[in-house]
């Protein structure tokens, strides 16, 4: 069934997304998160369309005038879209020029829009250089920021955004769900315990081991929600510091070999009683 911004699935968040847009306000930065990463970037363009198109009908963007057309063709000036396929991370200069191009004036449109994909990929310092441009936007300007993994944004990126987040396919929310209580029923033991055995187990695999790094971030991120910086099986560090070396032993594992060594003493350090 086709949602209300025209696209299979996800049905209730399209209806709820239309909604906002038509409320007359629409925030400077909005996070849409999901496992499913065309399916929010087709979102974002259709976004980006019902603020851009000048024929909207029935309060949503037309669909067929060349402004909605060069934006799915992914070639409308103002329409600003960054990926860096094949990268680990975001890189520091490459937000300070998503926030310089931000800044001119707009070629065609009255307002200016970024995409940014895969945003859980900034660094500490990117996330930092990206802040004062959310803090102070520029009038019309608009960041979308896409995410598989939202609980591996910064705290302070995540509260100056608005956030939708996608539902998976059924198949793969069972997926992700029992994953989710393996490695929760692994970190338990492991704090318990201290026995690194079954963490040895784990990094055999790499990308198991970088899903396990995934959910250690948003267990942590949860935490620093809740206000909780310090619980009794962490050691001298707080939740912040254990989140901000969380995400960088994330873009060490993927230049490196040696997973088990890595997260072994990452997790001795700050889980081990």
């Amino acid at each position: 069934m086709i949602g209300a911004l025209g696209l299979p699935g996800n049905l209730p968040i399209q209806e709820r997304l239309l909604a906002y847009l038509n409320g007359g306000k629409v925030h400077n930065a909005i996070i849409l998160a999901g496992p499913d990463r065309q399916t929010k970037l087709a979102v974002a363009k259709n976004v980006a369309k019902f603020i851009l198109c000048k024929k909207k009908e029935s309060g949503c963007f037309c669909g067929s005038c060349s402004t909605c057309q060069r934006i799915d063709r992914e070639c409308h000036p103002d329409v600003l879209m960054f990926c860096e396929e094949g990268e680990d991370t975001i890189k520091v200069d490459t937000v300070r020029e998503i926030c310089r191009q931000m800044v001119l004036s707009p070629m065609e449109a009255t307002s200016k829009i970024c995409l940014l994909d895969e945003c859980h990929r900034m660094t500490a310092a990117s996330s930092n250089a990206f802040l004062k441009t959310l803090e102070e936007p520029a009038p019309n300007r608009y960041f979308f920021l896409l995410t598989t993994k939202a609980g591996s944004l910064l705290p302070t990126v995540l509260s100056r955004c608005l956030q939708f987040s996608f539902e998976p396919p059924d198949e793969l929310a069972c997926v992700a769900s029992d994953r989710q209580v393996a490695f929760e029923g692994l970190l338990k033991n492991f704090m318990e315990n201290g026995d690194p055995t079954e963490l040895r187990t784990l990094c055999e695999d790499k990308g198991t081991c970088l899903q396990f790094v995934s959910f250690l971030q948003s267990f942590i991120r949860k935490r620093i929600v809740d206000g909780l910086n310090s619980e009794p099986f962490l050691s001298s560090v707080s939740w912040l510091d254990a989140f901000d070396e969380c995400v960088a032993l994330e873009g060490r594992l993927r230049s490196n070999a040696n997973c088990a060594l890595m997260l072994e003493s990452y997790l001795l350090t700050h889980f081990a009683s």
